[in-house]
């Protein structure tokens, strides 16, 4: 809790977060609640398929890169 009593974060952003998400969920469950059970469940399948694959993807692409930098400076060591 260091942080916030130092002031090291947007204030001005964590309160618009909160305000409009809590707002979000409200609106939502009015939307989840008026969906039938299926379609509610292949909107979670798509959304955790979606989810699974970009954080595969981000995942594998920083690795790449972290394995690049390393042969660079390899490379670079031997001028």
């Amino acid at each position: 809790m260091k942080f916030i009593k130092e002031g090291a974060y947007p204030r001005k952003a964590s309160l618009l977060f909160g305000l409009f998400g809590s707002i979000g969920v409200f609106i939502a469950v009015y939307i989840v609640k008026s969906l039938p059970l299926n379609k509610l469940r292949w909107i979670v399948i798509i959304v955790v398929f979606y989810t699974s694959i970009s954080m595969l993807i981000k995942s594998n692409n920083s690795k790449n890169n972290k394995y690049i930098k390393s042969i660079e400076i390899r490379d670079n060591s031997k001028y």
